[in-house]
């Protein structure tokens, strides 16, 4: 996901221990693709080139 983010001018800007939490969470269905995007627009800044 961050890698994804980089290529595309962005940065999540959350500690890693979160990002693993969330990704568990999608995997046993505690999180839906939706409340994850979400949680990424909140969660994500542009880079400054």
């Amino acid at each position: 996901m961050a890698t994804f983010l980089i290529l595309n001018g962005y940065s999540l800007e959350v500690p890693e221990k979160e990002v693993v939490l969330m990704i568990k969470r999608l995997s046993t269905d505690q999180e839906t693709q939706k409340s994850i995007a979400n949680w990424i627009k909140e969660n994500y800044i542009k880079i400054e080139s």
